[in-house]
C-alpha cells in the first residue's frame, strides 16, 4: 500500500527533472564564441568550488554537503542562516555550540552535561547533542563528510575546531539533499584553505574558572599549492566542584590546483578529556552553586578524520566533484552515580550486621571428598549426612544468619512495629555504582556529484555510499561514596558477599555496522529574472546489521557470591575438618542468563522537496518551501526497541472455585534483557523509521541600504517519531510514540546606525507531542500510584494499558503537551559601538522563557502531593517494603525563563595585535538551561543513618526533587590576538 502510494510522487518527480534537464541540455549545446585567435577559449583555472553564476550580490551558499553549485540567499526557499570565520572568530565563542548559542535565531542550548562543550543545541525544536539515547533530529556536516556517530546519531561538538571553519551555513527544515537524520535542519561546516585564508591568526585567551585558550591558525600558497593549519587548546578547572577539562584540536588542509580543478586533502584529530558532572538536586545547589550530584563523570574523546575530494570542471557549465573519506572516533566514559537501586535493597540475600542464630550448637560439618565444593551424595540421591551428627539426632546445625536490612526502608522496628522506620546500615552497603562505557566508531564512505551551472539552470546530481561499524561495551560496578560526593571502588570495606563490589560486571555488548546507499538531485530553475523554483529529492536506503548481548534477570546488586552455612571435610574422617568456615565462594557468572541477538534491518525512503522564491522588487524576497525526511531508527534506538509480543506462562486452577484460569501473556521486554540507558542495550525489534513533513514560508529583504530583515512561519510533522519511554522502574526502552509537531515563526533584524551595529531576533517555538501515550515518571506528581496498575492485574482498569506495560508509576501524555527543554520565546540580541575605529565595546542579550523538564513530559507536575502507594481503594499504610506514607513533591516540574547579558570590548594595538575583554553573565544571574525529575538521597534524618556526603540509608526519607543544569555565574576573561599577513 506504502508503495503505491509513492508511486505518483515519484512519477511526477521524473517528468519535472525529465523537463528540467531537457531544457538545460538544450542550452548547453549551444556553442561558446571563438576566440580572436581562432582557438578554443581558455579562461582562469577554477581553484574554487567551480563555475558560478548568481544572481544578487549576496555571498553565494553552496546548496549541499558537497560542493559544486553554488546558489545565492534569494535563490534558496528557506531561511538560511550563515556565519563567516571573521564572525565566528569575533565572537571569542569557546567552541561551535557556543556561537549557535549567542548568534543563531530559534537556537537553545540545554546542558545536562555540566560542560560547555557537551552542550544539546536544539533548532526549532529539534535536538544535536552528545547524550546517547537523546533523540536527533539535526545533521551536521564537516566538509562534506557528517559528523553524526554511527552510534546513536550523537554530535560530539568537542571535536569541531573552530578556529578552522570558513563558514557555516544553518539549512532549515528536511532538506533531502542533505540525507538521513535531516528531519528539522542540516549545518554545514567549510574548512579554509591556504587559498583563501592567507597569513597567521592567532588568539590567547585567560580568565575566570582557571580557563586557558590558545587558537593557531595560517595558512598560505605558492603557485599551484596552498596549505592551511590550525590548532586548538583549552583547558580550564571549571566553576563547579571536581570539574576540569582539557581540549586538543588539531587540523590541516592542502590544496593542488589544476588547468581543469582543485585536488584538496585534509585532516582532523582531536583528543578530549572532559568532565561534565552533570545535574544537581535544586536544594543541594541552593546550599552550595559549586556543588555537584555526584562525581566523576568524565568522557574522553578520540577522532581522527581524513577527507580526499576534488572538483573538476568538465566543460565551462559542468564540474564534477569527487569525495572519498575515513572517519574513526573512540569515545570512553567513566561515571560515577548514587546508586539508582539502592531502594532495592531489602531482605533477600541483602542483609547487614549478620549473626549466627544459633551460636551454642556445633557447624556441621560434611564430607567433600572429590573437592567439588559440595557436599557429597548417597547412593541413590540425596546428601551424605554431617560427619559430626551421623544419625541425624540435631547434634550440629548449618549457620543461619539474620541482621538488620541495609536500607531502612525495609527493616522491622521491634518497639514501634513499624516496617520502614530503622536506620539502615552504613558499614559494608555499597551506595554508589561506577559505569564505564566504551564507544568504537569507523565510518568511512564516498560521493560523486555531477553539477551544471547555467544562466537558467542550476542542477546537481549525486549518489553517495557510507559503511559505518560500530562497537560498545559498558560494565558497572558497586562502590561507596566519600564526603565530597565522589564515588570510588573500594571492595576492601563493601560486603564481600556483593559480586560486583569486587568485580565489573559486563552489563551490555554489542557490534554492529550500518550502510547507506543514496542517489540525489536538487535543481533550481529561473523561471523569470525574480522568480526562482527549486526542485530536489533523495531516495536512500539504509541496511543495519546488529549483534547485541544483554545481561537478564538481576540487578548488579543481587548478583551474590556464595557465604558457607557448613564446613566441608577433605575426607570421612571428622578429625579431617578444618574449625572453621571456609572463605565466601564467588558467584559462578556462567550460569548468569545472557541473551544475544542477532538483528537485520532495512529502511527505503524516497524524500523530495519544493520551494519556491520570488522577489517583486530586488530588495524583497518572498520563499516558500514544502519538503519530506527520514531518519532510519540509530543503532541504540533498535537495541533498545520495546517489543510487545506477549509471552505466556502456565496456568493454574482457582483452588476456592476449581476453576482454570488461563495463562497471561506478558510483554517479551518486561521478562527479557534490560534496557538502563547509558549503560544497557537489547536485542528487540524493529521501529519504524521516522518520517517528516515540514513546511516554511517567509520573506526576507534589505532597507536603507545597510538593515537586513526576516520572518519566516514554518511547521515540522514527524510519524513514528521514538522516543525513550519506561516500562518498569527498572526496565526501559525506545518506543514509537507516533507523532509530534514543531511549528512557530520568526523575526529578525539587523543593520548599521552610525556608529552601531545591532541585531535583533525572536522566535516563537512550539514542540509538541501530538499523540496519547504513557512514560515511566515514578517522580511525577500525577504518575499512577496504584500498585495494581501492572500487567495483567484486573483489578485497574489501565493494567493492560500502554501497551501492555501497565500504568504503575507512569504518567500519560496528552496531544498538544510540550515537549522538556524547548522553551517556546525566544530573543537573542547584541549592540556593538564602534568609538573609534580602533576601540569597540559591544552586549549581547540571550533570553529564553520557562521549559519544562524531563519526566514532566505530561506538563502536569505540582509541588504537591506525595508518591504514596494506593491500591486503588486508598493508600497502604503498610506494605512491608519502602513509600510508606509517601514522600512529598516540594519542587517545580519546569526550569524557570532567562536573560543573560554578555559584554566585550576589543582595542586595536599596532603591528596586528588585539587586546580584548570578554565578561560573560554580566549581571550574574542565576539560571538553569536543563532539568529532570528524580530522587535524592542527600536528605536530613528522622530514622535514616547518615554516611558520608549526607547520604541517608534509609529511602524512605530521600526526597522528590527537581534536578536542574546551572548556568556559569559571572567570568571574566582577557586576551590578545595577533593577525599578520591577511589577504
Amino acid at each position: 500500500m506504502n508503495r503505491f502510494r509513492q508511486r505518483p510522487a515519484a512519477r511526477l518527480f521524473a517528468v519535472g527533472l525529465l523537463m528540467f534537464v531537457a531544457d538545460a541540455v538544450a542550452q548547453t549545446s549551444t556553442p561558446p564564441p571563438a576566440a580572436t585567435d581562432g582557438t578554443t577559449p581558455k579562461g582562469p583555472a577554477k581553484i574554487e568550488l567551480g563555475p558560478v553564476d548568481v544572481k544578487g550580490d549576496r555571498p553565494p551558499v553552496s546548496v549541499g554537503p558537497l560542493p559544486g553549485l553554488n546558489l545565492t540567499r534569494d535563490q534558496i526557499p528557506s531561511a538560511i542562516q550563515s556565519a563567516t570565520a571573521a564572525e565566528i572568530r569575533a565572537s571569542h565563542s569557546i567552541g561551535i555550540a557556543d556561537f549557535f548559542n549567542n548568534r543563531l535565531q530559534s537556537v537553545t542550548v540545554n546542558d545536562y552535561q555540566g560542560n560547555p562543550f557537551q552542550v544539546d543545541v536544539t533548532f526549532r525544536g529539534f535536538t544535536a547533542g552528545p547524550q546517547l539515547g537523546t533523540p536527533q533530529g539535526l545533521s551536521v556536516f564537516f566538509d562534506g563528510v557528517r559528523v553524526n556517530e554511527p552510534f546513536g546519531d550523537i554530535v560530539n561538538w568537542d571535536l569541531l575546531p573552530t578556529n578552522a571553519i570558513e563558514r557555516l551555513d544553518l539549512f532549515p527544515g528536511s532538506n533531502p539533499v542533505f540525507g538521513l537524520n535531516t528531519l528539522g535542519g542540516a549545518i554545514s561546516l567549510r574548512s579554509k584553505s591556504g587559498f583563501t585564508a592567507k597569513g597567521v591568526e592567532a588568539d590567547a585567551l585567560a580568565g575566570s574558572f582557571g580557563r586557558r585558550q590558545v587558537q593557531v591558525a595560517a595558512g598560505g600558497s605558492q603557485g599551484p599549492l596552498a596549505g592551511f593549519g590550525a590548532v586548538h587548546y583549552f583547558d580550564e578547572d571549571g566553576w563547579r566542584d571536581n570539574s576540569p577539562s582539557r581540549l586538543v584540536q588539531g587540523f590541516g588542509r592542502g590544496d593542488y590546483r589544476l588547468d581543469f580543478g582543485t585536488i584538496t586533502a585534509s585532516a582532523l584529530v582531536s583528543e578530549n578529556r572532559l568532565i561534565g558532572n552533570g545535574l544537581v538536586p535544586i536544594e543541594l545547589f541552593r546550599e552550595d552553586h559549586s556543588a555537584v550530584f555526584t562525581s566523576p563523570d568524565e568522557t574522553r574523546n578520540r577522532a581522527s578524520q581524513i577527507n580526499l575530494s576534488g572538483l573538476f570542471d568538465l566543460t565551462d557549465k559542468t564540474s564534477l566533484t569527487t569525495q572519498a573519506y575515513r572517519r574513526d572516533s573512540r569515545r570512553k566514559s567513566l561515571n560515577g552515580d548514587a546508586y539508582d537501586d539502592f531502594d532495592e535493597f531489602f531482605f533477600s540475600g541483602n542483609q547487614a550486621n549478620r549473626e549466627i542464630t544459633n551460636p551454642n550448637d556445633p557447624v556441621c560439618r560434611y564430607a567433600d571428598v572429590n573437592g567439588d565444593g559440595l557436599r557429597d551424595t548417597v547412593t541413590g540421591g540425596g546428601f551424605q549426612p554431617p560427619l559430626n551428627d551421623p544419625f541425624l539426632e540435631g547434634l550440629c546445625s548449618n549457620v543461619r544468619r539474620l541482621g538488620t536490612a541495609r536500607n531502612g526502608a525495609y527493616g522491622f522496628n521491634p518497639v514501634t512495629g513499624e516496617t520502614g522506620t530503622t536506620s539502615g546500615v552504613v558499614e559494608g552497603t555499597p551506595n554508589g555504582v561506577y559505569t564505564r562505557t566504551r564507544v568504537g566508531q569507523l565510518t568511512y564512505g564516498g560521493a560523486l556529484q555531477w553539477n551544471l551551472n547555467l544562466d537558467d539552470h542550476k542542477l546537481l546530481i549525486g549518489a553517495s555510499y557510507d559503511d559505518s561499524k560500530a562497537d560498545y561495551k559498558a560494565t558497572q560496578q558497586l562502590a561507596l561514596i566519600d564526603d565530597n560526593r565522589r564515588v570510588y571502588l573500594d571492595p576492601d570495606n563493601i560486603d564481600p558477599l556483593y559480586y560486583a563490589g569486587a568485580n565489573p560486571l559486563t552489563i551490555n555488548a554489542f557490534n554492529g555496522t550500518s550502510r547507506t546507499w543514496s542517489a540525489y538531485f536538487s535543481e533550481t530553475w529561473s523561471a523569470r529574472d525574480n522568480l526562482f523554483v527549486t526542485l530536489s529529492a533523495r531516495y536512500n536506503i539504509n541496511k543495519v546489521d546488529n549483534q547485541v548481548t544483554a545481561r537478564i534477570g538481576e540487578d548488579i546488586h543481587e548478583v551474590l557470591n556464595r557465604e558457607p552455612t557448613f564446613i566441608l571435610c577433605p575426607t570421612n574422617d571428622l578429625a579431617s575438618c578444618p574449625d572453621t568456615l571456609g572463605p565466601i565462594i564467588p558467584n559462578n557468572l556462567a550460569r548468569e542468563a545472557q541473551d544475544v541477538t542477532r538483528e537485520k534491518f532495512g529502511f527505503y525512503s524516497f524524500n523530495p522537496s519544493f520551494g519556491l522564491n520570488w522577489l517583486p522588487v530586488p530588495t524583497v524576497n518572498l520563499y516558500a518551501n514544502v519538503s519530506r525526511g527520514a531518519r532510519a531508527p540509530s543503532v541504540i534506538e533498535l537495541g533498545c526497541a520495546y517489543d510487545a509480543t506477549p509471552v505466556f506462562g502456565e496456568g493454574y486452577v482457582d483452588p476456592e472455585t476449581g476453576v482454570f484460569v488461563p495463562p497471561v501473556g506478558i510483554p517479551r521486554s518486561l521478562i527479557g534483557p534490560t534496557c538502563a540507558l547509558p549503560t544497557a542495550l537489547s536485542g528487540d525489534p524493529y521501529l519504524p523509521q521516522i518520517r517528516s513533513l515540514s513546511a516554511e514560508v517567509g520573506a526576507r529583504g534589505q532597507v536603507f541600504g545597510v538593515w537586513e530583515w526576516n520572518a519566516s512561519v514554518f511547521r515540522t510533522d514527524l510519524k513514528d517519531d521514538i522516543y525513550f519511554a519506561g516500562a518498569s522502574p527498572t526496565r526501559s526502552f525506545f518506543d514509537t510514540i507516533d507523532k509530534t509537531r514543531r511549528e512557530g515563526f520568526e523575526l529578525g533584524i539587523k543593520g548599521s546606525a552610525g556608529q552601531f551595529d545591532l541585531r535583533a531576533s525572536y522566535s516563537l517555538t512550539s514542540a509538541t507531542f501530538e499523540s496519547e501515550f504513557y512514560v515511566l515518571s515514578p517522580n511525577n506528581s500525577s504518575a499512577d500510584f496504584n500498585q495494581n496498575s501492572t500487567p495483567g492485574n484486573v483489578l485497574s482498569p489501565t493494567a493492560d494499558a500502554n501497551n501492555g506495560r501497565g500504568t504503575f508509576r507512569a504518567i500519560r501524555i496528552d496531544p498538544g503537551a510540550l515537549l522538556p527543554g524547548v522553551p517556546l520565546h525566544n530573543l537573542t540580541a547584541g549592540i556593538d559601538w564602534r568609538l573609534t575605529r580602533a576601540f569597540k565595546l559591544g552586549l549581547s542579550a540571550i533570553a529564553h522563557s520557562r521549559s519544562f523538564v524531563r519526566g514532566n513530559e505530561n506538563n502536569a507536575h505540582q509541588p504537591e502531593g506525595t508518591d504514596q502507594i494506593t491500591d486503588g481503594f486508598g493508600p497502604i499504610v503498610s506494605n512491608g517494603s519502602q513509600f510508606t506514607g509517601g514522600r512529598p513533591f516540594t519542587e517545580k516540574g519546569y526550569v524557570p525563563g532567562y536573560a543573560v547579558i554578555n559584554f566585550d570590548a576589543s582595542y586595536q594595538l599596532p603591528r596586528g595585535f588585539t587586546v580584548f575583554v570578554r565578561i560573560t553573565n554580566l549581571l550574574d544571574q542565576t539560571y538553569f538551561s536543563a532539568g529532570r525529575l528524580g530522587v535524592t538521597p542527600y536528605t536530613p534524618s528522622v530514622n535514616g543513618a547518615i554516611g558520608p556526603g549526607g547520604f541517608n540509608y534509609n529511602s524512605n526519607e530521600h526526597q522528590n526533587t527537581t534536578f536542574v543544569g546551572p548556568g556559569a555565574p559571572r567570568g571574566f576573561f582577557g586576551g590578545l590576538s595577533y593577525q599578520f599577513g591577511k589577504s
